[in-house]
Formats: C-alpha cells, structure tokens, sequence
C-alpha cells in the first residue's frame, strides 16, 4: 500500500525562532505606521486585520476580523496598512504566495484631562532666545539641558512611574538635540525643506545614522510642530537585540531639531506614540503658528 501523504502544514502556526522574529518585527513595522486620531475615544481599543501578502511580504489585501466597535478607529487600522504597503521579508520556510497572518491592533487612548494634570512646569522646556519651545504628554518629564559639541543644546527626557522604561545603564528615554543648520541649507525656504528632494536626504542620513550591522525600520513621515516635516526610524542594534531605538531629524532655514530615543523591545508599542508626541509638541519661531502643508 501507498503511504498516504503527510498533512499540509500551515507555515505560520509553526513557531520557530525565524518566524517568532519575524512577527515581532512585522508588529513593530505596523506600529510604525499608526497615526491616532484626534478624535478617538479614550480607552483600550483593539482590531484585528487579516492580510495576504506575497513572497516578498508586499501586502496584496486586507480585510477586518475584528471590529473595535469604532469605524474611525477601524479605518485607522486599515490605513496604517495602507501606509505599510509591505512586511519585512519573510522567513525563507514562510515565503509563499500568498501568505496570511492575522494582524493585530491595540490603541492606547489617554484622557486629555490626565495629560493636562502631567503639565507641571518639568514638563515643559522653553528657550526663549531661539524661539524654541516643547510640552511632553504623560508619563514624560524635562531633564537639565547640557551641552555636547555641535549642538546648541541636549534636553533629556525622563519617565515616571508606569512610562516604558529607558535601555539598561540610562536615566533618561529620549535626548532632544537643536543645532545650527548647515550653512549649505541656512536661508533655505521651509517648503523645500519639506519636499521630497529633501526628505530622501533625511532617509539617507538616518540611515547612515542606524548602521549597516543594525536592522532598520524604513524610513517615515511625522511633524516637528506644525511646519517641518521630519523622518522617523525605528533601529534593532545587532548587539543589544532585546532595545529599540528610535531616530527622527527635521530641518529648518535656522536649525535642525533631532530625537533620539530608546527603549526595551516589550514597550516599544506604548512608547511610539510618547516619542511622536514630543516632535509634534514643539513649536520652532517663526512657524509656531504657521500650518504646515502635509502635500
């Protein structure tokens, strides 16, 4: 008699180290996409999205499994797959085509109340002689300033209690940097310095900046206050596989404005949104209250 054939294994209910790795990064590439909405609402808000992808992990569809009862926040899920666009590439024992995963979505929406009662005055930095200001959400608090070559300044962030903690070795979670811009880009108009041409040289840098022997998210848009476009990374260090460190750089005609954060790979998904709030609550003269183009 013929032995019978042995059954079909779905490859992604085998869990080896590659593709538990590879999880782990897709759900980290995912969050990187997210963008909340400013008028969700507060709460713990989870989705899940099926999406097939390809061999080369290029998402071909997606579909919602599981509703969060919230079509905005729904919607949200599906257009940071949209932003995605593709996975990391997968595991050689997973790459078929097409592929299926289950992708999962939690939303951590604070009350703006309890962020407000955070503001204190070490939540604040103003330097009144560059026009340069910041507020942090909750859990994050201002460290002293001090001074490194090349920069005008370094503002440390720290954390209180329940925040993602820092990297072991480190006081502080986050590093906001000012320089003086390069003579090369001084004087140059804000639209340029937010437009594609520009942009690519920011991914190039950052980059530069992560490393070759370091895994790096790809490139990505946020806003330093409300006129310059900035770019993101989130970056594996080969060495120290269990951190996330995280790198975002926008330019103006006066300065340019860095973040550098890091933290253990089990927070990064709560510490994402923190680091993005610092960009976006800083406010640079003369373009605190100028709208920015998101073209």
């Amino acid at each position: 008699m013929a032995a019978e054939p042995a059954p079909r294994t779905d490859p992604l209910q085998v869990v080896t180290p590659d593709i538990a790795h590879w999880n782990r990064l897709t759900r980290e590439r995912a969050q990187s996409f997210v963008r909340v909405g400013l008028d969700w609402p507060v709460g713990l808000h989870r989705v899940v999205v099926d999406v097939t992808y390809d061999a080369d992990g290029t998402i071909t569809e997606q579909n919602l499994r599981v509703s969060s009862g919230h079509a905005a926040i729904d919607d949200g899920a599906m257009a940071t797959l949209q932003r995605m666009q593709r996975l990391p590439q997968p595991p050689a024992d997973i790459s078929v085509a097409p592929g299926r995963m289950g992708m999962p979505f939690e939303f951590h929406i604070g009350s703006p109340r309890a962020i407000e009662r955070w503001l204190a005055s070490n939540a604040r930095f103003n330097d009144p002689d560059r026009g340069v200001a910041f507020h942090l959400p909750a859990p994050l608090t201002v460290l002293a300033p001090r001074a490194r070559p090349g920069h005008l300044w370094i503002v440390g962030i720290g954390t209180r209690a329940k925040a993602p903690p820092p990297v072991p070795g480190q006081s502080r979670v986050c590093d906001v940097g000012l320089q003086t811009q390069s003579p090369d880009w001084q004087g140059v108009d804000q639209a340029e310095l937010n437009g594609s041409t520009h942009r690519a040289r920011l991914d190039g840098e950052l980059r530069l900046g992560a490393g070759r022997a370091n895994t790096a998210s790809d490139p990505a848009s946020l806003m330093f206050g409300t006129a310059a476009h900035g770019r993101e990374i989130v970056v594996i260090p080969a060495d120290r596989p269990d951190e996330r460190h995280y790198l975002a750089v926008a330019d103006t005609p006066q300065y340019r404005m860095t973040l550098t954060c890091a933290t253990d790979a089990a927070h990064l998904e709560r510490a994402l949104p923190l680091f993005r709030a610092i960009a976006d609550n800083l406010r640079i003269a003369p373009f605190a209250s100028i709208p920015a183009s998101r073209s």
